[in-house]
């Protein structure tokens, strides 16, 4: 279990030091679900899509999937801009 952490920790350095991680208010859409919104931006990193989506959870104080069209959160995204 403890090699298992250090490994994904290992992951997520290598990942940091590529891309820099930004947030942005998002628009929920009508038929958008937390599944759908991180299938948009964690794009190919190899992120957990399960963490992303508690990470969305948090920053919006949100349970499950507990989204409507026309609300608005917040949402991380990587990028190798500096904004």
């Amino acid at each position: 279990m403890r090699q298992f952490h250090l490994l994904k920790h290992e992951r997520h350095l290598n990942l940091f030091s590529y891309y820099n991680k930004n947030y942005k208010t998002v628009r929920v859409e009508y038929g958008d679900t937390l599944w759908s919104i991180a299938d948009e931006y964690i794009m190919d990193l190899n992120i957990d899509k399960t963490e992303y989506i508690a990470e969305i959870c948090a920053l919006n104080n949100l349970n499950a999937d507990d989204i409507q069209a026309g609300e608005y959160i917040v949402v991380s995204y990587y990028s190798k801009e500096v904004k």
